[in-house]
């Protein structure tokens, strides 16, 4: 609506504007072939993924090898200069602590991490000290803000403690008392499969014991949980199970972020981003486009030329993922596991010296050290990976 003044009134006149851009049929249908659907459009790789995508397409294989033997050079001659520090800071952890990280590079961790912008900063620290499984998580920066306060205090804890105690070694779950389950045609004894992987982890430095209840309290003090180990068939195995919420101990942890796990998602779409970026054999430019707009453009190298490519993946599973990190040393009194010995029918106890697998605390824990892996495979190495998590295996 527009108006005209006429005398001291506004006289109101009514009018339609039809605005359109002239073409033919032809150019028309053209132009809607070129149309991007919304799925394509999407954002689920990042920029820094997307330019390391570009660069092996146009620069070639030979280039990307040579530079990321450049990078692996350069890293081996900065762990050598920061040998003698590295030394004095593990000297100064706690022993155990320290066990667990001998021969990690974690100065030269923390050195990458910020070379390449990770948003973490406490994290080699926080490795270093141990992580922790019970009180407020830290806000770290890189998953999405979202807190949650603990349910129960240390306290809380402490006031059942006697009585969890008592209650794990006088109660054994029924099918650990059962004992045998047939595997294969054959009968397999859960209880000495669970109390002979208990104790290689022992070996291993992982755990401390078989233990009495007054022998923990020796080591960790008179107040600790115990948490129940048993058995589950999974498959053709025995998978320990530690059950770290039967008496609240999970329930003491409150996260300050929620992870988000990409999962299948994230393995499709840099599928899909490889795709794109390769384009048709014979297509001979490459076309990126960043999220900020801006687009990266160059010829395709001589051997991405005319032919197709196959892609292929590759899986790395982190082996005992979890018993890589250290339990913050406070925390040990909280991570003591029941185990039943199947000699004679009584419950031993074990502390754990690394992240408890049924631990609420130690997934975040877990997950800042795969995000910061992540970033550097990435960015560092140009690396298009992405960090696949779940409760049976921890992969990058």
């Amino acid at each position: 609506n527009s108006g005209e003044k006429c005398g001291d009134e506004l006289k109101l006149v009514h009018m339609s504007v039809l605005v359109g851009i002239p073409m033919t049929f032809q150019d028309s249908i053209r132009r809607s072939l070129e149309l991007v659907h919304p799925f394509d459009t999407c954002q689920q790789v990042p920029d820094h993924v997307l330019t390391a995508m570009f660069h092996v397409v146009t620069k070639g294989t030979d280039w990307i090898h040579e530079e990321r033997v450049k990078r692996l050079r350069w890293l081996k001659r900065r762990a050598a200069e920061l040998a003698p520090r590295e030394l004095e800071f593990h000297r100064a952890m706690e022993p155990k602590v320290a066990e667990i990280l001998q021969g990690k590079s974690l100065l030269l961790f923390d050195e990458v991490l910020r070379q390449v912008g990770y948003g973490d900063t406490n994290l080699v620290h926080d490795i270093a000290v141990g992580l922790p499984i019970t009180g407020q998580g830290r806000d770290t920066g890189c998953f999405q803000p979202e807190f949650k306060p603990a349910q129960l205090t240390q306290d809380d804890l402490w006031k059942i403690a006697k009585y969890s105690q008592e209650e794990v070694k006088s109660k054994i779950p029924p099918h650990m008392a059962k004992r045998e389950v047939q595997v294969d045609g054959r009968p397999v004894d859960v209880a000495q499969e669970v109390w002979a992987s208990t104790i290689s982890e022992v070996e291993k430095g992982w755990l401390q014991g078989p233990m009495s209840a007054e022998q923990v309290g020796a080591v960790v003090g008179n107040l600790w949980t115990p948490s129940r180990r048993f058995g589950i068939l999974q498959g053709s195995k025995i998978r320990n199970i530690d059950d770290l919420s039967e008496f609240s101990v999970n329930q003491c942890y409150g996260p300050g972020e929620k992870l988000d796990l990409g999962g299948v998602d994230e393995v499709v779409a840099i599928s899909a981003a490889w795709m794109r970026v390769l384009g048709p054999p014979d297509r001979q430019d490459v076309q990126v486009t960043l999220s900020s707009g801006m687009q990266l453009s160059g010829l395709k190298a001589p051997e991405f030329r005319s032919k197709a490519v196959g892609l292929k993946g590759r899986c790395m599973d982190l082996k005992a993922a979890y018993k890589q990190l250290p339990l913050r040393p406070a925390d040990r009194s909280n991570a003591v596991l029941g185990v039943l010995e199947p000699t004679d029918g009584t419950v031993s106890f074990f502390v754990y010296h690394v992240l408890p697998f049924g631990a609420t605390g130690a997934v975040m824990g877990f997950n800042r050290l795969a995000r910061g892996l992540r970033e550097v495979l990435q960015r560092y190495f140009m690396l298009p990976v992405v960090n696949y998590f779940d409760e049976d295996r921890k992969s990058v």
